[in-house]
């Protein structure tokens, strides 16, 4: 069986339109991020559980999507791989939406400091984890053209490349992170102890968002790869 076809077979584009919606969903929980700091660094609290509601409602709706998708993969029409790979995918893209909530839900309750030397790359980190999961849903729309050129060509180079930017970027927010928990240790007088854990952890979240975005484009390039 051709290439093109059997790819066709194991992916069919009505898994790819929902899959993509979860990633849209995903996408717009962690763009609230940036606003959500925003307002905790403006002591706008009311504001930080706004955006904390806004963000559990876009996990609430990317659970529908992916109650939906999960729907559409019976094993009698996916083999184990297939399915695996789109489920695998899937769970990392939910684990960012969960990831984002879990941030917003920390920051509400407990009302955070943010001392100034933290404020500028704790933004960055922020953005560039938006940045990241941008990058990874181009990747996730770009399945259907893979489908039709059976995971070859410039179409799969082209995503390559997209998939290796999405790794600078996931570089990136290592090292802001690092340079955060570095900012906080040394200003960790100014913190009490439940706060300097909670710094720490939302910090690691941060980083995580970007570590699961990288997975998805990973999980596509192993696609490409087979």
């Amino acid at each position: 069986m051709p290439r093109k076809n059997l790819f066709s077979r194991l992916l069919p584009k009505s898994l790819v339109t929902p899959l993509r919606a979860h990633m849209a969903v995903v996408c717009l929980s962690v763009q609230e991020l940036p606003l959500l700091l925003e307002a905790l660094i403006a002591r706008d609290h009311p504001t930080v559980e706004t955006i904390r509601n806004a963000i559990g409602l876009y996990e609430q709706q990317a659970d529908k999507v992916e109650v939906e998708l999960c729907g559409r993969l019976p094993e009698s029409l996916v083999i184990p791989l297939s399915r695996m790979d789109i489920l695998h995918i899937l769970q990392l893209q939910d684990s960012i939406v969960d990831t984002a909530e879990e941030i917003a839900s920390l920051l509400v309750v407990r009302e955070m400091v943010v001392l100034d030397e933290m404020r500028d790359p704790l933004l960055t980190l922020t953005r560039r984890c938006v940045e990241a999961c941008d990058q990874a849903a181009k990747v996730i729309s770009e399945l259907d053209e893979l489908l039709e050129v059976g995971f070859r060509g410039r179409e799969a180079k082209r995503v390559v490349n997209m998939i290796a930017l999405l790794s600078e970027t996931q570089t990136e927010t290592a090292a802001l992170a690092t340079t955060l928990a570095e900012i906080l240790f040394h200003h960790e007088q100014n913190f009490d102890p439940v706060s300097v854990l909670l710094w720490f952890r939302v910090i690691g979240q941060l980083s995580d968002i970007a570590d699961y975005a990288e997975g998805v484009g990973d999980r596509v390039r192993l696609l490409i790869a087979l």
